[in-house]
């Protein structure tokens, strides 16, 4: 779907041990790219970065694309919503809602921030195995 665009990543330099299921992780990576993906210009980067912190490990994917009005972000989690600037996009309102439950699942967090027209930042936050 999204051809020729280009991910930067930054990764730690050991392994880190973190539970969680592969499918339903797999399914949140992806609707997160997705999402920068398709709100953010062709030619832009993505940013995927992994911050391991004491007790945990946040997993933060950064575009440069529409943003979220902030008056709306409250409701991002809710089921079939779309924030008011992506209705000339295709897409149902469920995927960050589905994201939410699984990380959830998880014992984790989800955490957005973004700006009109500065794009946005969606990080997870995973407890690290102990």
């Amino acid at each position: 779907i999204h051809h020729n665009r280009t991910v930067v990543s930054t990764l730690g330099d050991h392994p880190v041990m973190i539970n969680f299921d592969n499918k339903l992780m797999e399914h949140v990576i992806h609707n997160i790219l997705n999402n920068a993906y398709k709100y953010s210009d062709a030619n832009s980067a993505i940013v995927l970065d992994f911050e391991e912190k004491e007790d945990n490990i946040a997993i933060t994917i950064t575009d440069s694309g529409i943003g979220i009005p902030e008056e709306e972000q409250s409701q991002l989690f809710s089921s079939f919503f779309r924030a008011s600037n992506t209705m000339s996009y295709p897409g149902t309102g469920l995927g960050l809602g589905i994201v939410k439950q699984f990380i959830d699942l998880h014992s984790g967090t989800v955490t957005i921030n973004s700006q009109i027209n500065q794009g946005c930042s969606v990080t997870v936050t995973l407890l690290k195995q102990q």
